[in-house]
């Protein structure tokens, strides 16, 4: 381990991004390459849970070339890569081993548990998503499990044309 950095317990960006489309099958990770100037590069990443994602998440990175050993020959490879482990990140894909489950805000408090059940129960959810969402809350959730659920049933009811 050198300066705090331990590359073992280093989630590396390929394991999120897979990690990510299991959770999120229908979303996407879109980048842009917002300035390439000399040796400077930026970009910007962006993550949607689905195509209606209302709050994607972003992630910056920026890189020059020839500054560390991977720079010396890949350093726009290595600057879109970054941004979209920050973006991940940000999404609470953690970057540490140990911290995995950690990043995501405890466990689910008993009013987003509520407000999941009294969304689900609405006739603007399906039965067989009914039956899975309430056979989830028999587990126990964390509050980002959580906000995803509601984020969700929410959807459900605006394509429904009900009020969420």
């Amino acid at each position: 381990m050198k300066d705090g950095f331990d590359p073992k317990d280093y989630v590396d960006v390929a394991e999120r991004i897979r990690a990510f489309y299991e959770r999120y099958p229908e979303g996407s990770i879109q980048t842009e390459m917002v300035r390439l100037e000399g040796d400077l590069v930026v970009f910007k990443a962006t993550v949607y849970r689905d195509r209606e994602d209302p709050h994607p998440t972003t992630g910056w990175a920026y890189e020059r070339e020839g500054v560390g050993y991977v720079n010396r020959t890949s350093f726009i490879e290595n600057c879109e890569t970054s941004a979209i482990g920050r973006a991940l990140a940000n999404l609470n894909f953690p970057t540490s081993r140990s911290l995995r489950g950690r990043g995501d805000g405890g466990p689910a408090t008993a009013e987003q548990i509520a407000e999941i059940r009294a969304l689900a129960e609405s006739q603007a959810v399906p039965e067989d998503v009914r039956e899975r969402v309430l056979a989830r809350l028999e587990q126990e959730l964390t509050a980002r499990q959580a906000a995803d659920a509601i984020a969700y049933l929410k959807r459900l009811h605006r394509k429904a044309g009900l009020a969420a």
